[in-house]
């Protein structure tokens, strides 16, 4: 036999070779992607071990509570409260987000260093309940049927917005000492034909109130003003002409004692952009669009949180 003919009668024997290598590579990888897969539902089956022992825990803890009214730093988020009686119940450091504890009786409860982010508290009585700040009630759900600490139905910040347009007084609402730091309520308008509309974020977390009986001041921040043109730079460029409006925004801050109506003080703070220079670099665009509009920068919340301060601390 010839060298060629042994060389033919190789090749089909090396073609097998090459199907076998194919067939072990595809089985490998079929092995690592079922890998991967295992990797997976192994980590949700821990992900989800993880929760039910979350869920008995804050079971047992429920039925402490109930059973001792002792739950210090006991979790017992999104448990199911409501109608409880926890009068007296030591609930400090608790977490109670998501919990239904409508119309349960935490009279006297301690719930100071507890969060209570989203748990609902309509009907509820917490009357000398002890809380870190008032404020903290603003996370929950709270409406004309909670009893606040102090005793007094639960009455809406919303309802003080009347301050910031007619001056009304809300005659329960808390005494404004001056130094000490009372509870806040903000309201913002936007626009000439828009209503005063309560803004969380114009007051500090730490002096928000969380009703009308807890608040001593009420803010308004008048943002409706229509821009002052203050100056139109005008220019030639490339034989065209070009201008720069420069206009000027104004907000004005108002703080009213809550329960009298008179005005603590008053301020129209007013913000300009930038100037124009002697000499322009613009585009063939902006050319073409024959003018430039600049306003001021609109009055921040950090700015806002500072004018406040001085009347609070």
């Amino acid at each position: 036999m010839s060298e060629s003919e042994q060389n033919e009668k190789k090749k089909p024997g090396c073609s097998g070779c090459m199907s076998n290598a194919v067939l072990a590579l595809l089985v490998l990888t079929g092995v690592g992607i079922g890998w991967g897969v295992l990797s997976s539902q192994r980590e949700k089956a821990k992900v989800r071990k993880a929760q039910e022992a979350a869920f008995v825990q804050q079971q047992e803890n429920r039925q402490t509570l109930l059973d001792s009214k002792q739950c210090s730093g006991c979790d017992l988020t999104g448990t199911d409260l409501s109608n409880a009686g926890l009068s007296g119940a030591d609930l400090s450091g608790a977490t109670l987000n998501s919990a239904n504890l409508a119309g349960a009786n935490l009279t006297g409860a301690n719930l100071t260093g507890a969060t209570v982010e989203d748990a609902n508290l309509i009907g509820a009585n917490l009357t000398d309940a002890q809380l870190d700040d008032s404020a903290t009630l603003t996370v929950a759900t709270v409406d004309e049927t909670t009893t606040m600490p102090s005793g007094s139905k639960f009455v809406s910040r919303a309802t003080l917005a009347a301050a910031c347009t007619e001056g009304t007084a809300f005659s329960d609402a808390a005494p404004y000492s001056g130094s000490d730091s009372p509870g806040i309520a903000g309201f913002v308008r936007e626009a000439a034909a828009s209503p005063f509309v309560l803004q969380e974020s114009v007051v500090e977390t730490s002096l928000q109130a969380s009703d009308a009986y807890g608040t001593a001041l009420v803010l308004c921040v008048d943002k409706s003003a229509e821009p002052e043109l203050i100056e139109n730079c005008e220019y030639t460029v490339a034989a065209q002409d070009y201008a720069i409006e420069r206009y000027r925004t104004v907000t004005t801050l108002t703080l009213v004692e809550a329960a009298t109506g008179a005005v603590v003080d008053s301020s129209t703070e007013v913000s300009d952009p930038a100037e124009c220079t002697e000499t322009i670099s613009i585009t063939e665009t902006q050319l073409a669009q024959g003018k430039e509009v600049r306003n001021g920068a609109v009055m921040g919340d950090s700015e806002i949180h500072e004018w406040v301060r001085r009347y609070v601390q």
